[in-house]
């Protein structure tokens, strides 16, 4: 079988859908299929449309320009150069199915390239971006998201199947009028994300510090931790806040960065091992959530990775994950609310004082993460529906 991945994030772009199609593409290859992937380019200095030998052997052809550090206006333009990339590159090679994820763009190319050989597409819905638009403090995001919407649905109800991340995206596909729909809910490499390996420390005086790592997006609203965090450092408490990521809410992130720099540490997106290191040396992953009913089931991956490296959570947000946490003892849980995370904060300070008590949650941490979210179940279940497809396809 011959499948081609229309992935705008991905390998060596490190991030969630790089993690979460990387094991993915691992188990069709381990079966044998052919993967090819079209994705974006890793940085601003490399060229058009190069292609390199992926980790697990597949092709990866860079076809869009690069997403990180971008301003609103230039991601509108640089997403349809994406796509456009996308039915060009489509059109010279040979695939038996399609399978791409958010955004709908990037799904709408890969519909398309999908229909002009008359083979079946996987949409893998990881994130509606219509919600997101719904929801977004930018007022014309927010007046366009009735066309984001419209695209989405699109391109859900045209999919053969779909792979929904949680049971809001599932909502998500159904009310567009998608056919068929399976919830495969994220998980990330426990072989990566464990306690065991490298630390990583932002400043050679080794303060104790938080780590947020990932993506700093309209429905994270992952500057909640930096209003905290700037409340508890004119208090004189003596910790560090370190980003590693980027998103749509970065420039809020910047501006505290300017009021504190030796306190608040940007590094931008880095490998997976380098983040395995920083998170089970952190005292705390911070992870946020903003009250967006479709993500009210969402188990985000910086969470889970945190947890598998054994780093007790400081979890800003409601729903089925914020409950999870709470009852199995895995960090501190408030709502988005900047009072409320000045409390986890200080409780997460607290705890990381006495070592006997941190050293048993951390252990509590990493066991539940490798019993609960090893990703090689989750990918499993992803490529047994991709083959499915095909092998329906052809039936």
């Amino acid at each position: 079988m011959r499948v081609l991945l229309v992935a705008h994030q991905y390998w060596p772009v490190p991030g969630s859908a790089s993690q979460v199609l990387g094991g993915l593409v691992a188990r069709l290859r381990e079966r044998g299929h052919e993967v090819v992937v079209l994705t974006s380019r890793p940085d601003a200095r490399t060229g058009r449309e190069l292609e390199r030998l992926g980790p697990q052997g597949e092709r990866v052809l860079f076809v869009g320009p690069p997403e990180a550090g971008v301003s609103a206006p230039r991601r509108v333009t640089n997403l349809a150069s994406f796509a456009a990339g996308v039915r060009r590159a489509a059109r010279t090679l040979q695939y038996d199915v399609v399978v791409s994820d958010p955004p709908p763009t990037a799904a709408t190319a890969a519909l398309a390239a999908a229909s002009s050989r008359k083979v079946p597409f996987v949409y893998y819905l990881a994130d509606s971006w219509g919600g997101a638009a719904r929801g977004s403090r930018r007022p014309w995001i927010r007046a366009v998201s009735p066309v984001i919407s419209a695209v989405e649905d699109r391109a859900l109800t045209r999919a053969r199947l779909v792979i929904a991340a949680t049971d809001g995206m599932r909502e998500v596909a159904e009310r567009a009028g998608a056919h068929e729909i399976h919830v495969v809910r994220n998980g990330v490499p426990t072989d990566v994300f464990s306690p065991e390996g490298d630390e990583w420390w932002p400043h050679d005086d080794r303060r104790p510090f938080f780590l947020y790592a990932g993506n700093a997006g309209v429905v994270h609203g992952a500057e909640v931790f930096c209003a905290a965090a700037e409340r508890l450092w004119r208090e004189g408490a003596d910790f560090d806040v370190v980003y590693m990521g980027y998103g749509s809410d970065s420039p809020l992130i910047d501006a505290a960065a300017e009021r504190w720099p030796e306190r608040l540490v940007q590094v931008g997106l880095r490998p997976p091992l380098e983040v395995a290191a920083a998170s089970r040396t952190a005292i705390g992953a911070l992870t946020s959530l903003r009250d967006v009913p479709q993500y009210a089931d969402a188990r985000p991956i910086k969470a889970m990775s945190g947890l598998a490296c054994g780093t007790p959570l400081v979890y800003a947000g409601r729903g089925e994950f914020a409950d999870e946490v709470r009852a199995h003892g895995l960090g501190f849980v408030s709502s988005w609310d900047v009072d409320e995370v000045v409390g986890t904060l200080r409780a997460a300070l607290d705890a990381a004082k006495r070592s006997e008590k941190v050293a048993e949650m951390r252990a509590r941490c990493a066991a539940y993460a490798l019993e609960n979210f090893d990703d090689r179940i989750s990918s499993s279940r992803a490529a047994d529906i991709v083959e499915r497809a095909a092998v329906e396809q052809r039936g």
